[in-house]
């Protein structure tokens, strides 16, 4: 499957097969999809006539695309956002004008009618990075000995997980035979790993590009590195709402689709390089997987805080340790009881409505306002108070391994806080304080923090997240 690529053909909307147009799409894996059309859709030439806005970038909207190449292949542009140019109110024909379309997924080699139609039974996904982490303690590439028989492997040639009642989730390798230098016979064979979702009632294309992303931040986290879709195979449900490009089988659909980050050259990595490859979690792998599929997305935007750094390539040193902050506080928040210091009732009769009572009547209502207001933000635990309590949930021996190159946990938590509150507030008494020096470790240690909650949500056992932390600290610090 070809990453980036340009299409031309001629494009129509469902509801009007008979108004073609002609155009150019150009398609690139991780971006949106541009389309555009030496003309416009009739639809959007008569209501830009209607609403006399000839010119203007007023946008336009269209559920579905399809597209039929000179090449005769067939391309659905799915969630289709641009505009309508040129022209004139009494312009006769569509080739006066021009239209820029951007869509959020491309799906080729098909043509959907209905975007209620789009149901996928199965698509399969090969990342970048996946055979590091799936391969990463098998060593070279198998060779054949001399009767041309393959050495074993040590992995089968697929591994189930169940991720809920209608999902599972296979982890397959396919064979890339190695020939020798004049391919007069094969020498060995090179195994690439890829993802493969099943489903029994069949999902949605945002259902799938959902996991498509949770599936991306998972790989990524384990081998610490921003990891992309390099290709995405899909096969439909049972449907007679969709035609297949001619001579064309029907598990060669393919996804295209918008997702964060920026795609890297991709070179190998080491095992010491990752927080933990497939090797490392094997017994706890069928459970982490379904954790991380079902449970993330409660998590919202706190995980991403952590995800929007690894991913990102200019980040500074202090927009890291602030989102590594937020985040932090959101996951206790999340995990704790702590919310607040007392039970919400009992700091309404006992603190909130007595201090309120005895305010002045005479105060400005706004100082009132924010006097009351501070004491409600007052009843929540500090940053301070959060870390504590987090701390109080590691062993001893995993406090003194983070804790190294501080006098103990309780200088550490200090630092922190203390750097927290100046790039908050920049307060400078507390510059004073902060030795900037220090920040490359601490953002290390607020990292590793978020890491043991992320191994948290996927259901490992407590000794297994700190050996496993605490082994990939020394190695990648």
């Amino acid at each position: 499957m070809k990453s980036e690529f340009e299409y031309k053909g001629w494009w129509w909307l469902p509801e009007k097969p008979q108004d073609k147009v002609p155009g150019i799409a150009y398609v690139k894996q991780g971006k949106f999809t541009e389309l555009k059309l030496l003309g416009g859709f009739q639809n959007d030439i008569e209501l830009i006539k209607k609403e006399k806005i000839i010119g203007s970038s007023k946008p336009i909207t269209h559920s579905l695309i399809l597209g039929h190449m000179y090449s005769l292949e067939y391309i659905t542009l799915y969630d289709c956002i641009g505009a309508c140019f040129g022209g004139h109110q009494s312009a006769p024909v569509s080739s006066f004008y021009q239209s820029f379309f951007h869509a959020k997924y491309a799906l080729h080699n098909i043509h959907f009618f209905k975007t209620s139609a789009i149901k996928l039974r199965s698509f399969s996904i090969e990342y970048s990075y996946l055979n590091d982490w799936a391969d990463a303690d098998r060593g070279q590439k198998e060779i054949l000995n001399k009767r041309n028989y393959l050495l074993k492997s040590k992995y089968t040639n697929s591994i189930k997980f169940k991720i809920n009642e209608d999902i599972l989730l296979y982890l397959n390798f396919w064979n890339d035979p190695l020939y020798s230098f004049n391919r007069n016979h094969k020498i060995g064979i090179d195994e690439i790993a890829f993802l493969r979702f099943i489903s029994r009632r069949g999902l949605s294309i945002e259902q799938c590009v959902n996991l498509i992303i949770k599936m991306q931040d998972f790989i990524s986290l384990a081998v610490q590195r921003p990891v992309f879709p390099i290709s995405i195979s899909c096969s439909p449900t049972n449907s007679k709402s969709y035609n297949y490009t001619y001579n064309i089988k029907r598990n060669s659909m393919q996804l295209y689709l918008t997702i964060k980050g920026e795609p890297n050259e991709y070179t190998s990595i080491m095992r010491n390089q990752m927080i933990f490859s497939y090797s490392d979690i094997k017994e706890y792998v069928d459970t982490a997987l379904s954790n991380w599929l079902n449970k993330i997305d409660g998590f919202g935007i706190i995980y991403q805080l952590y995800f929007s750094v690894l991913f990102s390539k200019s980040r500074n040193i202090e927009d890291k340790f602030i989102n590594y902050i937020h985040a932090i506080e959101g996951f206790h928040r999340k995990f704790n009881k702590g919310k607040f210091l007392m039970e919400k009732k009992e700091f309404n009769n006992k603190v909130y409505k007595p201090i309120k009572k005895l305010l002045d009547v005479d105060i400005e209502p706004n100082l009132i306002h924010k006097i009351l207001s501070s004491l409600k933000y007052n009843n929540q635990p500090s940053l301070k108070d959060r870390l504590i309590q987090i701390f109080s949930e590691f062993n001893p021996d995993f406090i003194k391994h983070i804790s190294i190159g501080f006098i103990n946990s309780k200088e550490l938590i200090d630092y922190i806080v203390d750097t927290r509150n100046y790039f908050s507030h920049l307060n400078e008494e507390k510059e004073q304080k902060i030795d900037f020096n220090k920040l490359p470790a601490l953002n290390n240690r607020l990292k590793i923090i978020l890491e043991w909650y992320f191994l948290k949500i996927m259901g490992l056992p407590q000794n297994k997240i700190e050996n496993i932390v605490i082994k990939s600290l020394y190695d990648r610090y």
